[in-house]
């Protein structure tokens, strides 16, 4: 995480984003967590050569038990969805992709929405079409250090500013800014393969193994107890992947909130023992918001915010969803037992041959690796600001085409990519064919 002084320095009333302000979570979370955020505001005053976009935007921060780290991950957040908001129209390349061939990325790896999801009343997206001109901007490939174009939609926060690239629904997943380009290209493939874990434990009704106690942090147990103290339980899961780092699966249910009856949450990264207290604090950070809603979307074209869904999702009437979840067969079997998972007993992995996980270099090489083996590309935009490089900070966007994205839009769960199929197989399920995909809307913000 980058150093306090210089990262809180760009928060302010005339800094990139506003300063941290706390959430009052009294009764919603134990006294020992903190939960902050900090808003993008208007990024004019500071956007010099830059042309800022109209929307805005927030970042979030949650700890247990540091109120500065809070404070800081709030702000580090607002800086990272600051920096995709902006966009230099100047480095933008405007050109069918038929015409720019090798150049660009292959926009038939793009996930795509099946044709069912397109003829949908309300479905905000159409198929891409290649004869069509849209923005560019410069990306690097990982793998081979190669310059690729990919889309501006993609890379940027903004909106698609014509028909022709309105086939991608803008989401901050694969954001990040950190003190070095390593450090946040980890953060940042370590966002998108946890969105990528969430689609699809929730398109293909993942039954997911159990986390074993024996991997719960003190702070984590704490949490869980606090809640099971006031009616609600919390379910903790081994969602790891095909990619094989860890990820954590969060779910809560209680019979005491009609609007809250089951929130979700999750992380992912090479710090297993914090993980379930990550996903736990996520989970439980969502509960004053949704509760304090007055509407909801009624019909699922009508979903605009990013929390819309986990809204709907969260009503104690929509229990049934989770079905798969709670009642997991029998071969859903607790992590202990599970070969091979990063959650088994013993000594929480922290290293692997030929890398050194305890270093952000070796980890980017581990998972550069692990992706290339899975014949995945891995592609980095540079966001970076100015007043992010004079801080000493870099913004990165990480785009990774094979994995699945996870869409807070009902309409737009992108059923025809590739990556359902092959990953059911990989993971040892049978492949679900797009109709019996799960129909209910995911429940994560």
């Amino acid at each position: 995480m980058a150093e306090p002084s210089a990262l809180l320095s760009l928060a302010g009333p005339y800094g990139a984003v506003g300063r941290p302000v706390r959430v009052n979570t009294h009764g919603w979370m134990p006294e020992e967590c903190f939960l902050y955020t900090a808003p993008t505001g208007n990024p004019s005053a500071v956007a010099g050569p830059f042309r800022p976009d109209a929307r805005t935007a927030q970042g979030t921060g949650r700890s247990y038990g540091d109120p500065d780290r809070a404070r800081l991950l709030a702000v580090a957040e607002a800086v990272e969805r600051y920096a995709g908001l902006l966009v230099d129209e100047r480095s933008l390349v405007v050109a069918p992709a038929a015409e720019l061939g090798s150049r660009a990325l292959d926009l038939g790896r793009v996930p795509r929405c099946s044709a069912r999801e397109l003829s949908r009343p309300g479905c905000p997206i159409h198929d891409i079409d290649t004869a069509r001109p849209i923005r560019w901007t410069r990306a690097t490939d990982l793998h081979t250090g190669d310059t690729v174009l990919v889309p501006a939609v993609m890379a940027f926060l903004r909106f698609p500013e014509s028909d022709a690239e309105n086939f991608w629904i803008p989401i901050s997943t694969g954001c990040a800014v950190h003190r070095s380009f390593e450090a946040a290209a980890v953060n940042a493939i370590c966002e998108v393969v946890e969105r990528d874990a969430l689609a699809l434990t929730w398109l293909l009704r993942r039954a997911l193994p159990r986390l074993a106690e024996g991997r719960l942090s003190g702070p984590a147990r704490r949490i869980v107890a606090w809640c099971a103290d006031r009616g609600v339980e919390s379910f903790l899961y081994d969602a790891t992947t095909d990619v094989g780092v860890p990820v954590v699966f969060c779910l809560q249910t209680t019979e005491n909130a009609p609007r809250t009856g089951q929130l979700v949450g999750a992380a992912c990264g090479f710090d297993v023992a914090s993980l379930a207290e990550h996903a736990l604090l996520e989970t439980m950070g969502l509960r004053p918001g949704i509760e304090g809603r007055r509407a909801l979307p009624r019909r699922y074209a009508d979903h605009r915010s990013v929390d819309d869904q986990a809204a709907v999702m969260a009503a104690r009437s929509r229990r049934k969803a989770f079905e798969f979840l709670l009642t997991a067969p029998p071969a859903s079997r607790p992590a202990s037992a599970a070969p091979n998972s990063p959650f088994a007993p013993g000594p929480a992995p922290d290293s692997a041959p030929g890398f050194d996980l305890g270093s952000d270099r070796g980890r980017l090489a581990f998972l550069l690796r692990r992706l290339a083996e899975l014949g995945m590309t891995v592609l980095a935009v540079d966001l970076t600001t100015r007043e992010l490089r004079d801080s000493d900070h870099v913004a990165v966007r990480v785009i990774v085409p094979e994995l699945q994205p996870m869409s807070v839009r009902p309409l737009v769960q992108y059923r025809r990519h590739a990556r359902l199929r092959t990953a059911a197989g990989r993971l040892g399920l049978r492949p679900l064919p797009m109709r019996r995909l799960n129909a209910y809307p995911q429940p994560m913000a």
